[in-house]
């Protein structure tokens, strides 16, 4: 199992794991969910993850600059 991405209204939803096999993959899907919003508070719903490290991290903080870029707030 890998992980999965879902937006839901303004709930980004991640499940499974972030691991450094599957890192950037992970990092792009959420680039792409999130670039279709402007101006909106996004929500970031990680009661799914089961497992990440540091790598995790990393991607969460890309997504926060992305998202700042954006006009959006990640929280």
């Amino acid at each position: 199992m890998s992980a999965t991405l879902r937006l839901d209204g303004k709930t980004l939803f991640v499940s499974g794991y972030i691991s450094f096999d599957n890192a950037e993959q992970v990092y792009r899907q959420g680039i792409q969910l999130l670039s279709g919003l402007s101006k909106q508070h996004v929500q970031l719903d990680l009661a799914q993850l089961t497992s990440s490290n540091t790598i995790g991290l990393a991607v969460f903080v890309q997504w926060l600059r992305n998202a700042s870029l954006q006009h959006l707030q990640l929280v």
